[in-house]
């Protein structure tokens, strides 16, 4: 299968972790780069995003990232990862396809959670949103402790390992006020083995 070359609107990941929008960014990244898909990212300044009348009509909530595939334009790092896993990867990454789907919207839940914590308004707010993220961490530590692959499916390594490692970098930990992801040893060992991919090592870099 030949390779098409694809713009991923979004920002160049170094500023989009800053911005607080890499994960969304780098999950397509990661599954990029594990199809072996030829890509190009193309950085949009963040006032862009929010004001440009061009970018809206890209993605009516001004959000990244944004893939175009020749005539064919995907918002929504769930769809697009969806997309890519059926169109360049016949299904690959995306084996127990409602499960894969699943945990990708229980990682959902937890950014949702996260992102409460900027609207905390105290201590008592604050707390009971770290809470609320924590019991989505906790589901994917039980997950993990019965899983036989080592990743989150029994079926092996899926879109949904893919959702979850993009969201759980440093700074998530720092929100979250834990000191170590060994307060949740599945997570911890999960999070090494998946990192150690070559394919997720590359998103890293950029």
């Amino acid at each position: 299968m030949s390779a098409i070359a694809r713009k991923s609107y979004a920002y160049s990941l170094s500023s989009a972790l800053a911005e607080g929008f890499g994960a969304n960014a780098r999950k397509v990244a990661i599954l990029l780069n594990e199809l072996g898909v030829d890509w190009k990212g193309e950085a949009v300044p963040r006032n862009e995003v929010r004001t440009s009348s061009e970018y809206v009509l890209l993605h009516p909530d001004r959000k990244v990232p944004v893939l175009k595939d020749g005539e064919t334009t995907l918002i929504e790092s769930a769809a697009i990862m969806q997309y890519l896993a059926e169109v360049y990867g016949s299904g690959k990454f995306l084996e127990s396809k409602y499960d894969a789907l699943a945990w990708v919207s229980l990682q959902n839940g937890l950014s949702s959670a996260v992102a409460s914590l900027a609207h905390a308004d105290d201590e008592s707010q604050t707390e009971k949103a770290i809470n609320n993220a924590r019991h989505y961490l906790g589901l994917l530590e039980n997950k993990l402790a019965s899983s036989k692959s080592g990743y989150i499916l029994d079926t092996g390594y899926t879109i949904a390992d893919i959702a979850w490692i993009a969201f759980l970098d440093e700074r998530r930990k720092e929100k979250l006020r834990l000191g170590s992801w060994d307060q949740f040893p599945n997570i911890a060992k999960w999070q090494k083995k998946v990192l150690a991919r070559p394919a997720v090592a590359k998103a890293y870099e950029n």
